[in-house]
């Protein structure tokens, strides 16, 4: 999956601005309170009977320094993953990735204090879509 524009729809729904509270696949570990988009470990799966069409999972982890603030940002961010049959284009104009649906697999799971100080969230999503 694209997660750079997934990032960007995160940033245009006043989330965070990319490459310093939105990341993908990886976090720096100073960040105190913030998003990282990442694929799943296991990888997505591929049916060559159906090329270029992909089912599989996203992870987000919302890391924040407080409870209340985290719950607020994990809420925000779940409402803002949920998306059916939506499009992306470049800027040629040619389809770069259509969303057939994100949604929540399961609520958020919450782990104790990081390093940093701040406690993380993992928000996991079930998708479908093409990528030609």
């Amino acid at each position: 999956m694209k997660l750079e524009l997934i990032a960007k729809v995160l940033e245009d729904a006043g989330l965070g601005t990319r490459t310093t509270d939105i990341f993908v696949h990886s976090m720096p570990a100073d960040v105190q309170q913030g998003i990282m988009l990442r694929d799943p470990l296991s990888g997505t799966p591929v049916d060559p009977d159906l090329p270029d069409y992909y089912r599989g999972k996203l992870q987000v982890i919302i890391r924040s320094t407080t409870h209340a603030a985290g719950e607020d940002l994990a809420k925000r961010v779940g409402q803002s993953m949920k998306m059916f049959n939506r499009k992306f284009y470049d800027l040629d104009g040619a389809l770069e990735m259509k969303v057939n649906h994100i949604f929540p697999a399961q609520l958020p799971i919450v782990y104790p204090h990081t390093p940093s100080r701040s406690i993380e969230w993992s928000l996991n999503f079930v998708t479908s879509y093409v990528q030609p």
